[in-house]
């Protein structure tokens, strides 16, 4: 149950504890504003889905953004350049959300954003180009795991249907390339285990590519792209059932050449947990799970150029 906010300067010798959130939660979504404050939406809480919105700055001081029309949990958030922000799917207690909704930090209510066709519980939601967002995957009807994904465009408003998955797939990873192409990676199949699978979605072609598979199968891994579309996959699961060891593994992708090779080790083997792309290229990550219902604290460094 996270109760307060940390600072990470990787430069630091530890990170600097700031102020707490004014209500305890887990399972909020989490996002980055273009001037640098970190927005916090929706979670749980003693069986209880939040609609609160907080806003933290580097300095400690955190407010009230504008409540969400209904609580969620499990959401997905992006922020746009202009700093719009659109949250979507989630549930709650009774049912699953096929809505989204957009706003600004600083505005007094949220507006409604169209909604999927489908539901996508547990999917990503990847930004894509400057007024692009994709959904991808995720748990839908009948609890099968789906290959639609939905495009959400800026400008009109609107979900559209967009390219089809090769393979079914959740808790995978996701991550936008500078031609504007997707990279989805691992995830979980149907029954649960883990997978190796990678592929490309094109949106202007409508198409999606099955590349290279990853060495392992993993899933709930983290996925970035660093400066030069350098793809670092690191951390996760690879066997499947919920007391399976987590992954101290790092593996680097080159686009162009569709070839997997090995990067540095962490030291400490996480599944979940969050990972931040710097803008110098380093990548740093943080806490996350060793095993079932055992988490770690540890924060780390990924510097591939020293490698």
């Amino acid at each position: 149950m996270i109760a307060g906010v940390e600072v990470i300067d990787v430069d630091a010798a530890e990170p600097r504890r700031i102020t707490p959130f004014a209500t305890e939660r887990i399972q909020e979504a989490i996002a980055s504003l273009p001037d640098g404050r970190v927005i916090v939406a929706g979670g749980i809480i003693g069986g209880t889905e939040l609609s609160d919105v907080r806003i933290y700055n580097a300095s400690g001081s955190e407010v009230a953004g504008p409540s969400l029309s209904g609580a969620r949990r499990r959401a997905q958030m992006v922020v746009f350049d202009d700093g719009d922000v659109l949250i979507a799917g989630g549930f709650d207690s009774d049912a699953d959300y096929r809505s989204a909704e957009r706003f600004t930090a600083d505005a007094a209510s949220t507006t409604f954003a169209g909604s999927w066709r489908s539901v996508h519980r547990d999917a990503t939601l990847t930004r894509v180009g400057a007024g692009t967002a994709i959904a991808v995957g995720g748990l839908t009807y009948g609890n099968a795991v789906a290959t639609e994904t939905e495009v959400y465009a800026q400008a009109t408003g609107r979900w559209d249907n967009g390219p089809d998955l090769t393979v079914p797939r959740i808790f995978h990873g996701a991550a936008a390339l500078s031609d504007g192409r997707v990279l989805i990676v691992g995830g979980e199949d149907a029954a649960g285990g883990p997978l190796a699978d990678v592929e490309i979605l094109d949106l202007a072609s409508g198409t999606s590519t099955a590349m290279a598979s990853l060495p392992v199968a993993i899933t709930e891994l983290h996925v970035t792209v660093l400066p030069g579309d350098v793809v670092v996959v690191t951390g996760g699961r690879t066997a499947d059932g919920e007391r399976a060891g987590a992954s101290a593994a790092t593996f680097v992708y080159d686009v162009a050449g569709d070839v997997w090779g090995r990067g540095p080790d962490l030291n400490v083997e996480r599944y979940g947990g969050r990972l931040v792309t710097l803008t110098d290229g380093r990548a740093v990550i943080v806490g996350g799970s060793v095993q079932y219902a055992q988490t770690t604290a540890a924060v780390e460094i990924l510097e591939l150029a020293s490698e």
